[in-house]
């Protein structure tokens, strides 16, 4: 570990990402985040210095002691997720104590290591201050909000459009809020997840520039959706332009997947089809795990599909 974590400091070293500072604090990822608001967590260089929580009761000085632990013995049903929300910890606090164990492999009447205490990651989750409108969602699916919680499609589309409007004239506003639902009945991709995407990817700019996913992929990410290798903003056909980022997102392009393959491919669920969407990948144990990409992708993605605002959405 490089730094002294006990000074709320850490440099990064090769290999490093949020989902595993995190881990290896013993915290969820949202608390890195909130501690790094102007850290971009797929951007980070080595060297870089950001903030990490102090360990329980250290003032920055003196030596730390490790949390204790205990043992418990699997039984029938058991998961790591499971024992994890039993004990009121988290799984990578978990994952951490077992390094050679394979949650996929449990055996009954095997013996595992797990938390005797209070946990940082408890500690550090109450401790952290709420944002009016949001609520934080990490883990597996079952921790975000069910699709039966999603606000209909209408009042997404009115809450949003006056963000739109911010960067893109009425009448393109009005092109994209014509072919998403279009392209959502050809697709098969739900129209409010096309929305949000749409929302959490550009804010509805069409103007929105082109990105570069960081090494080794360098993928070049364009438009509303910042699809994979898409289409990029044309001034001269502006209805076009629109219909066309929006189903390279959705339905895909040559070089990439869009919302639909990802949901076919990620267990037709849509949290983690748009984790895919974000990072290529899913940690189904944690959806906040970015891998490379953004770490709190989904629980944005998720706040907007349930029709929460809060400042600087």
């Amino acid at each position: 570990m490089s730094g002294n974590p006990t000074d709320g400091k850490y440099t990064i070293v090769s290999g490093d990402t949020f989902y595993e500072i995190a881990k290896r604090f013993g915290v969820d990822i949202s608390v890195i985040q909130s501690l790094n608001p102007s850290v971009k967590p797929e951007a980070l260089q080595l060297g870089q210095i950001i903030d990490v929580p102090r360990p329980a009761g250290s003032s920055g000085h003196g030596h730390t002691h490790p949390l204790p632990t205990t043992t418990y013995t699997i039984i029938s049903g058991d998961t790591f997720d499971a024992i994890a929300k039993r004990f009121g910890t988290d799984v990578p606090h978990i994952q951490s104590l077992n390094p050679g164990v394979r949650p996929e492999t449990l055996q009954v009447g095997q013996v595992i290591n797990i938390p005797s205490g209070p946990t940082q990651h408890q500690v550090i989750r109450q401790a952290q201050p709420p944002i009016e409108g949001y609520e934080y969602f990490s883990g597996p699916t079952h921790r975000f909000p069910h699709p039966n919680r999603w606000a209909p499609y209408e009042h997404l589309l009115h809450i949003n459009e006056r963000l739109m409007l911010l960067n893109s004239t009425p009448t393109e506003v009005f092109y994209i809020k014509k072919w998403i639902p279009i392209i959502a009945y050809e697709s098969g991709v739900d129209a409010r997840v096309i929305l949000c995407i749409i929302m959490q990817e550009s804010g509805g700019n069409v103007r929105n520039p082109t990105t570069l996913s960081p090494a080794p992929d360098f993928i070049k990410n364009t438009g509303l959706m910042q699809a994979h290798n898409g289409q990029e903003w044309d001034e001269r056909y502006p209805e076009w332009c629109i219909e066309r980022m929006i189903r390279d997102g959705a339905q895909g392009t040559r070089f990439g997947d869009g919302l639909i393959q990802c949901w076919h491919k990620w267990d037709q669920n849509w949290y983690h089809a748009c984790r895919a969407y974000n990072s290529g990948r899913v940690n189904r144990e944690d959806l906040s795990d970015g891998i490379t990409a953004t770490g709190h992708y989904v629980e944005r993605v998720a706040n907007r599909l349930i029709g929460n605002q809060w400042a600087g959405m």
